[in-house]
C-alpha cells in the first residue's frame, strides 16, 4: 500500500513537472510524447531567440550562423551523468545525420571553460559549444528550457522555430525520428 502511495505521489510530482514546463505554447499547439518531451506541431513551433556568445575555444558564435539547417541544441554540464551518456548517443546521431546537413551546437552551463573542453574531449565532441558559465546564453531561452535542467535539449528547424523540446536525456531514436520527419 506504501509503495502504491509514493508511486502515485511521484507520478503527481512529474505531471505537474511537465505542466511548469510547458511555457511557450497552449495545449493545442503541442503534444507530450514522454517523459520530458514536447513536440510543437504544424507551425505552431516556438521562435528561437536571437543566440550568440563565445564558445569553448573562444570564438564569436551566432546560431543564425546556422539558419537554413536543422540545429539540435544541447545543454550540458561536464558534472551531468546524463549528459555524459547523452553526449556519446548525440555523437553518433550526428555521425548518421551528417548527410541531412545537420548542426550540433551545445550549451555548456555550470563549467569553466577549461573543465567543458576536457569533457568535450573526453567525449569525442567536436561540435561548437557556447560557454554560458554566467547563465547569460540560457537567460536568451528562460521560459522554453528550465534553467536548472541539464541534460535539456532542443530540436530547431531550418526555419528556426523549436519543434521539440527534451528536459532530461534526450532519447536518441526519437531524436532521429524527428529529424528525418523534417527532412521530408
Amino acid at each position: 500500500m506504501t509503495a502504491l502511495a509514493i508511486a502515485a505521489g511521484l507520478v503527481g510530482v512529474v505531471v505537474w513537472q511537465a505542466n511548469q514546463i510547458q511555457t511557450g505554447a497552449s495545449e493545442s499547439e503541442s503534444t507530450a510524447t514522454g517523459p520530458g518531451l514536447t513536440v510543437f506541431l504544424g507551425s505552431e513551433g516556438i521562435e528561437l531567440p536571437a543566440i550568440t556568445g563565445r564558445t569553448l575555444s573562444g570564438r564569436r558564435l551566432s546560431l543564425e550562423e546556422f539558419g537554413g539547417h536543422v540545429v539540435v541544441l544541447s545543454i550540458w554540464s561536464s558534472s551531468c551523468e546524463a549528459c555524459r551518456a547523452e553526449a556519446l548517443d548525440l555523437a553518433a546521431l550526428k555521425r548518421e545525420t551528417k548527410p541531412l546537413g545537420v548542426r550540433f551546437v551545445g550549451i555548456d552551463v555550470r563549467d569553466r571553460p577549461s573543465d567543458g573542453r576536457t569533457f568535450q574531449r573526453r567525449a569525442g565532441l567536436v561540435d561548437p559549444s557556447l560557454d554560458d558559465s554566467d547563465g547569460r546564453v540560457l537567460d536568451e531561452i528562460r521560459g522554453t528550457v528550465a534553467v536548472d535542467s541539464v541534460p535539456s535539449t532542443l530540436l530547431v528547424d531550418a526555419d528556426g522555430l523549436i519543434r521539440a523540446r527534451w528536459v532530461g536525456k534526450a532519447d536518441a531514436i526519437t531524436l532521429r525520428d524527428l529529424i528525418a520527419e523534417m527532412d521530408e
